[in-house]
């Protein structure tokens, strides 16, 4: 089987297995880089991808629920609509990366690099991050109903219309005053179940 990028065809790994699981566990345990492959609806369920360099993928709908891509590099990928509920991106690299319509739910983000990430419409409840990089994220109308934010950088992320009951913010200071007035001005204590389905149903 072989795993091409997405745009050229090119091939970025081969071997002799019978599914895509396999072949992409072989290449993560091989240290290869498959930036750019095209990954895709794939099911990576509880997968060991520590350490991965996937940056550019495309995991538009894949299941990586419990899996554990920890210090993984996920910078630029697609992740639009992906599963990745309970999965461990402690310290995984996700700048650029668009995870719109995502669910992660329960995710470990300890320390995660998500700075100028896509999150709009992401489903955050209960997920842990915690010292996170999250500057000039796009949070727009995602669900941090929850979740652990403390000690995160927030400056000039997007949190319009982001549902944050229970959340636990940074704690407040100079550099997170302009972050907790924003929160302010919008609806931080109101549902965004509808306004999440409504986006999500028109990304692509």
């Amino acid at each position: 089987m072989e795993l091409k990028k997405r745009f050229t065809d090119a091939i970025v790994f081969s071997a002799e297995v019978d599914t895509i699981q396999e072949l992409v566990l072989a290449a993560v345990a091989q240290g290869a880089d498959l930036s750019g492959a095209d990954l895709s609806q794939v099911d990576l369920r509880g997968a060991d991808l520590r350490g991965a360099k996937l940056s550019f993928v495309d995991l538009t709908g894949a299941n990586l629920s419990d899996a554990d891509l920890s210090g993984a590099d996920l910078s630029g990928a697609k992740l639009t609509g992906a599963d990745l509920r309970y999965a461990n991106l402690r310290e995984a690299d996700l700048q650029y990366a668009t995870p719109t319509c995502a669910d992660l739910r329960c995710a470990k983000l300890h320390k995660a690099n998500l700075s100028e990430a896509g999150l709009r419409g992401a489903n955050l409840r209960y997920s842990d991050l915690s010292r996170a990089n999250l500057r000039d994220a796009d949070l727009r109308d995602v669900d941090l109903a929850g979740a652990n934010l403390s000690g995160a950088e927030m400056i000039g992320a997007d949190l319009n219309g982001a549902y944050t009951e229970e959340t636990d913010m940074p704690h407040q200071s100079e550099d997170t005053d302009g972050f907790i007035a924003a929160l302010d001005d919008h609806d931080r204590d109101q549902p965004t179940e509808a306004r999440q389905t409504s986006i999500c149903s028109h990304e692509d």
